[in-house]
């Protein structure tokens, strides 16, 4: 939609000159929609760099990747994924976000609260994520 948006201004910058009150008055909602794209376009753009970066500090740690097309081989792959939902959750990430990256129908917030409860069943898991949340810091 922003190269609409421009295509107009630069239109109507032809039509009355760059200097004139007509083209500044017409121009002032179009240059508006315009920066209000180009940050929300920032937005995105950093939120998935803010994914990435957690994925990548993941797949350092437990030596897996946490996609879901990726062959399952040891059975890190699923704890590894349920410690990067709960990381980037806890992280400001939002759930919406986080399905999209990974794949997933609005399953990233159920799978956290599962993996936060399991943690009275399996206390290797609650170490797991400790562990990872400590290097994490330290990184």
């Amino acid at each position: 939609m922003v190269w609409v948006y421009k295509k107009r201004r630069s239109k109507l910058r032809e039509r009355y000159g760059k200097r004139s009150a007509e083209y500044g008055r017409r121009a002032k909602p179009l240059t508006s929609k315009i920066s209000i794209w180009n940050r929300q376009i920032k937005r995105i753009e950093d939120r998935n760099a803010k994914i990435k970066y957690i994925d990548k500090r993941i797949c350092e740690f437990f030596c897996v990747t946490t996609m879901l097309n990726s062959r399952r081989t040891k059975n890190s792959v699923g704890l590894a994924r349920r410690v990067f939902v709960k990381y980037c959750l806890e992280n400001g990430v939002r759930s919406v976000d986080l399905d999209k990256y990974l794949g997933l129908k609005n399953a990233c917030a159920k799978q956290r609260v599962r993996f936060t409860k399991s943690f009275n069943k399996h206390p290797e898991s609650k170490k797991s994520y400790h562990k990872f949340v400590q290097y994490a810091k330290n990184r």
